[in-house]
């Protein structure tokens, strides 16, 4: 069936009146307000009642009524207008997709879990019909209201779901819309191994970084992973610690597995509102993380200034932290950090920045595609710094694959302590233990 859009706004109007109607009503007797799963409970009433009103209207006027699979449609389209992301909301319920991207008018583009790619019918008949979508999003569905409008032509938000949703408009030939689909599924180093992107022998190793509180900066390109590495090593920290997670917009979705960690926070950075206050960067929200006696700090992706906080942060006793950055190589890695950290107005000496990064960061992860797969391609462990950071590929790509297995030996400083939090020297066997069947 194609939905008839028309009727599903005229209906979505007369029960929003109706539910502002109660809401006043309630307020002017003095009675509590409804709580919004009441709300929606009676809103499928009110749905239920207009449909029935509309089949009697039908008839009379000599046209035929919906059917029963026709008036769910109906309800379902009604209902997603009223409480959900309208005609997008059904391409969020299926889980078979990775990304959704909406330009415009344009039949939606759709990414699969297994890789293929197709499309779907648009969301819209207008381009202000999507941006007042967008707009709905942006001021019910993410923990603090944003601007979607001429004046912030962007938004990055995350859905009540956990899925990551960024917009923009003016700035495009047509509003457009992005959503990346998260795999909750997908939360523990077991998991990453199940699916191809680390070995064994990295997943022994990868628990023992987290277990014996290594620093550990995870790196690769877009989309490559790395907020599923990172939430799979978090999730390796024994529920007893305090966890601070910090993030632009929110990803990493420690909600999603509580129980392991009773006890964390995330925060998630503010824009300014229409009178320029209230921008809280994530600069302002490292440093406020280290306030809240966390055991670890998490941020969520560096992009600037609040690497100095965090790099101090490594040094100075929140020892097990963690971030992701975007960059191509361990060297690319440190190349950004110092220029992150020469950024900041607290920046020390650029001849001091080596010892200050060797002293907080123990390894850097790699992530990168190899036939289609993401995959941990290397490790470079930090062993020191002075004039340059050093280090050793403990890690690199096999000539055959390009997945990363084991070359030059681990510190021993670190192998000891490794070792001591279950890591066995036996797994580091020299083509890896990456099952390739």
């Amino acid at each position: 069936m194609t939905v008839n859009w028309p009727l599903v706004q005229q209906m979505k109007r007369e029960i929003a009146n109706s539910l502002t109607a109660l809401r006043s009503n309630l307020a002017e007797t003095s009675q509590e307000p409804m709580s919004r799963e009441n709300e929606k409970a009676y809103s499928l009433q009110l749905i239920s009642d207009t449909l029935e009103k509309y089949a009697v209207r039908f008839v009379r006027d000599g046209q035929r009524p919906p059917t029963v699979e026709e008036e769910e449609e109906l309800s379902d389209a009604v209902y997603n207008s009223l409480w959900g992301m309208g005609r997008l909301q059904p391409y969020l319920d299926r889980d078979d997709l990775t990304d959704i991207m909406v330009r415009g008018t344009h039949p939606v583009h759709l990414w699969h879990k297994d890789g293929s790619r197709s499309v779907g019918p648009p969301v819209a008949e207008s381009d202000d019909e999507l941006i007042t979508l967008i707009r709905m999003a942006a001021t019910r569905m993410g923990r603090t209201e944003k601007r979607f409008d001429e004046a912030s032509p962007e938004l990055n938000l995350q859905l009540p779901g956990g899925d990551r949703l960024h917009a923009v408009m003016r700035v495009s030939s047509a509003p457009h819309l992005t959503i990346r689909r998260h795999q909750w599924d997908i939360g523990f180093l077991e998991d990453l191994a199940a699916r191809g992107m680390i070995d064994r022998s990295l997943e022994v190793f990868l628990r023992a970084c987290v277990l014996s509180c290594k620093n550990l900066i995870v790196s690769g390109g877009v989309a490559m992973g790395k907020t599923t590495m990172l939430r799979a090593l978090i999730n390796e920290i024994p529920p007893h610690e305090r966890i601070i997670t910090i993030e632009d917009n929110l990803e990493i979705g420690l909600e999603h597995f509580e129980e392991f960690h009773p006890n964390f926070e995330s925060l998630e950075t503010a824009d300014a509102n229409v009178e320029g206050k209230g921008e809280i960067p994530m600069t302002d929200l490292t440093r406020m993380g280290l306030r809240m006696s966390p055991d670890r700090v998490i941020v969520g992706e560096v992009r600037g200034k609040e690497i100095l906080p965090m790099l101090l942060a490594m040094t100075q006793g929140n020892d097990g932290s963690m971030c992701t950055i975007h960059a191509e190589s361990a060297k690319g890695v440190i190349e950004r950090i110092t220029l992150y950290a020469l950024m900041s107005p607290d920046s020390p000496s650029e001849s001091f920045l080596p010892r200050l990064i060797a002293n907080a960061i123990d390894f850097i992860v790699q992530i990168g595609i190899v036939d289609g797969v993401r995959c941990v391609r290397s490790v470079f462990e930090v062993t020191g710094g002075d004039t340059l950071v050093r280090g050793n590929d403990v890690w690199v790509p096999d000539e055959i694959h390009g997945r990363a297995v084991p070359h030059t030996p681990i510190s021993n400083k670190n192998l000891i302590d490794l070792e001591a939090a279950g890591f066995d020297r036996t797994l580091l066997k020299p083509d890896g233990w990456w099952d390739l069947s």
